[in-house]
């Protein structure tokens, strides 16, 4: 068995089902086949451009990176292409909480040392006083519609792409890294680094595969219903969530985060798009939706299952769920930045747990927490 990158994974997809959607945020639906070559031409671009890794793993401490950081400020739309695309041209997207003080953005932007800022126009007048930072010699503006002028010096990602059609020959390696920073709320961000194929294992439903005819025939029978991913992509929860989905040839549907959360927006989503399994996190999200749901009317007979993480939710709104849509699973996800998905819990009906099944493969400590387990050691 051989270790994937995410983005061979997604061009292996797009081999055998180009026109399947893929994502679906606002008015923009993509397909596989789309985005493959969305990604292919962003890669080129930057490679064309010089970004890339600069030294390798194995030259490497844990701690270190010897790529080219890329800082991706962005809603939603679009948001998986550019990680995609980053990831094959050997650079490390990085992401941004666009909720941050300009401040606080400047300041993270300092430690991350990011080569190129990828971002949304809206949040680039948002933060135009900290971009581009010191660190950074390319901004690449992503049109959103808010009819904001791009900041000076950047490329807009239309004309990026327009000049990402010659191949640069990149071979990206299971290796190369992706970074998640941490939302701070236990001290000042941290950037964590991830080797791609680990958290495609552990936290996108992936798998070292013999070949990619295994991909092609997991996708080939059928995506099933799309997924929601209600909270942004910025955020690991929301990240996890539509990778899971593309990474399996599932339709993914994104909220449109460039608007304020609207409860009414998010089930008339649910229910046009006929959407199987929704995420959200925490009480945030929680409360409003119940609230609403208690108010409309929806036809959400498609959906089957709601997963909440990435903050507690009120097991008065997990009742709530349950009762207003009888045929829902509800999975309460357990992990976090570092560790990926760890654990899952399950209620339905009169069946509720307040505890966790850990994912196979994901503790990794002996039973008397005394050392960390070496591959194959029992525990």
């Amino acid at each position: 068995m051989s270790e994937w990158t995410i983005g061979a994974v997604l061009d292996a997809i797009a081999d055998v089902i180009p026109d399947r959607t893929m994502t679906v945020c606002g008015s923009r639906r993509s397909t596989f086949g789309e985005s493959a070559d969305r990604t292919r031409q962003l890669s080129n671009f930057l490679a064309g451009k010089g970004f890339g890794a600069h030294r390798e793993r194995a030259a490497l401490e844990r701690w270190e990176c010897g790529q080219d950081r890329v800082a991706l400020i962005m809603h939603n739309d679009l948001y998986a292409d550019m990680v995609i695309g980053c990831l094959k041209a050997r650079t490390v997207p990085v992401n941004v909480n666009y909720h941050y003080t300009p401040r606080e953005v400047g300041e993270l932007l300092d430690y991350l040392q990011p080569r190129a800022v990828i971002y949304h126009r809206a949040l680039g007048a948002k933060f135009a006083d900290v971009l581009p930072p010191a660190s950074a010699d390319l901004l690449v503006s992503v049109d959103d519609g808010s009819a904001v002028p791009q900041l000076a010096g950047a490329v807009s990602l239309d004309d990026a792409l327009a000049q990402g059609d010659t191949d640069q020959g990149v071979e990206p390696s299971p290796d190369d890294l992706l970074m998640i920073c941490t939302g701070g709320t236990t001290g000042r961000p941290k950037g964590v680094l991830w080797r791609q194929s680990d958290i495609y294992v552990s936290s996108m439903v992936g798998a070292d595969h013999e070949s990619a005819q295994e991909i092609h025939d997991k996708v080939r029978a059928g995506g099933g219903a799309p997924w929601f991913a209600v909270s942004p992509l910025m955020h690991a929860a929301g990240m996890w969530t539509a990778f899971s989905a593309v990474m399996a040839g599932t339709p993914v549907v994104l909220y449109d985060t460039g608007k304020k959360l609207d409860p009414r927006s998010v089930w008339e989503t649910a229910e046009r798009e006929k959407v199987g399994l929704m995420t959200m996190v925490g009480d945030a999200y929680a409360a409003p939706l119940v609230a609403e749901l208690q108010r409309g009317r929806y036809d959400l007979s498609s959906l089957y299952a709601i997963g909440t993480g990435g903050a507690a939710t009120n097991p008065k709104y997990q009742r709530a769920l349950l009762e207003l849509i009888p045929q829902l699973t509800l999975i309460n996800g357990y992990g976090s930045s570092e560790t990926g998905n760890m654990g899952f819990g399950h209620s339905r009906g009169d069946t509720r747990t307040d505890t966790f099944t850990l994912r196979e493969g994901g503790l990794v400590l002996a039973e008397d927490y005394s050392h960390f387990l070496a591959p194959g050691e029992p525990g």
